[in-house]
């Protein structure tokens, strides 16, 4: 189900490959029950590999995601694991979260305990996996899907952090592993210091989660919709960047009852998608397309609407809004949450 809802968790798949020879020679008996479960999980998958492979084998960009170098994408998931969605602020109220992680990264292994006799359940014998296999499935479910992204990214990007938000568990599991470092290794601050920890981490933990529930984070298009439709004469070009904002505006212009997108043509009206710049060309050789391209998107309008909304995934150079401040006048704007709204007389062409 998981990889019908988002094609990435397809990354399932080799994990649950990698924790059968982890957890080698408990898996070899098991191996036909195991294959079986594979299959399982794979047979609703093979209806997407060829999208998949279209992807990875076209000299083309497949999405408006830009390269994310590994280190940025480790320090991103850091950040975000750690706080949460809101602004990081000071890192020093993240250093007791960062030291247990750490902790358990490098000492965890020793927590687990754990051998590999084998005890009788229901008259079946089990064979227990060794402390350094379990803590291996641990980390591999931390660290593996991160790498696989990368990988993929070197030929197509497609990293974006909360594409990874399963890897979460593994994490927690980590910062157990860490507080039981401490209170088997701080000798008589074992009980006041890892307290002193748990005590912090789940306040932290809590305040972040209160903070983000009083704070806005969503986007407000539905505010800057409102406020084109209230304002925009019907004959009057309208260009969404980004073009994906199209949905939300057909959605949002109506009164949102049964049938929504019912007669959206006509308020959507006269719109153009914004312009994609992320393409790799030069400056030079960029501005001189954005021109072409915005002559002929503006010909025959004397005035125009642009919705705006995370405008770095079409146009990271921002060269839209510079032909335009070149070429029009701005005569109207409205900030939203997330979300800009700008209205423009075009002077010359």
């Amino acid at each position: 189900l998981a990889m019908y809802t988002h094609l990435l968790m397809v990354l399932l798949i080799p994990l649950h490959f990698l924790w059968f020879w982890i957890a080698w020679p408990q898996s070899r008996r098991r191996w036909r029950g195991y294959f079986g479960a594979l299959a399982g999980l794979t047979l609703p998958y093979v209806p997407f590999a060829w999208w998949h492979w279209a992807m990875l084998t076209s000299d083309q960009p497949m999405s408006s995601i830009t390269f994310t170098p590994l280190t940025q994408m480790a320090r991103t998931l850091l950040l975000n694991h750690a706080r949460g969605f809101m602004p990081p602020g000071k890192l020093i109220w993240l250093s007791p979260i960062f030291f247990l992680g750490l902790a358990g990264l490098l000492m965890g292994v020793t927590e687990l305990g754990g051998s590999q006799r084998a005890t009788l359940y229901r008259g079946l014998p089990l064979w227990r996996l060794s402390n350094w296999r379990r803590f291996l499935l641990i980390v591999s479910w931390l660290v593996m899907p991160i790498l696989f992204i990368y990988f993929i990214s070197l030929r197509q990007p497609i990293f974006i952090d909360r594409y990874l938000i399963w890897i979460a568990p593994a994490a927690i599991m980590l910062l157990v592993l860490g507080l039981m470092v401490v209170w088997r290794n701080a000798l008589f601050l074992s009980k006041p210091l890892t307290s002193l920890l748990l005590i912090y981490v789940l306040g932290f933990w809590l305040y972040a989660g209160w903070q983000q529930d009083n704070t806005e984070i969503k986007y407000d298009i539905r505010g800057a919709v409102a406020y084109v439709t209230a304002h925009r004469a019907p004959d009057e070009l309208l260009i969404l960047q980004i073009p994906h904002l199209e949905y939300s505006y057909r959605y949002y212009s109506s009164d949102q009852g049964a049938a929504p997108f019912e007669g959206s043509d006509a308020r959507l009206g006269h719109w153009a998608q914004g312009l994609w710049t992320n393409n790799g060309a030069t400056d030079e050789q960029a501005r001189i397309e954005v021109d072409q391209q915005m002559r002929a998107l503006v010909a025959g309008s004397t005035s125009l609407w642009v919705l705006t909304s995370e405008v770095e995934m079409w146009d990271r150079r921002h060269l839209m809004d510079e032909w335009l401040n070149e070429h029009a006048v701005l005569t109207d704007k409205a900030e939203f949450h997330g979300a800009q709204v700008r209205h423009y007389e075009v002077t010359r062409l």
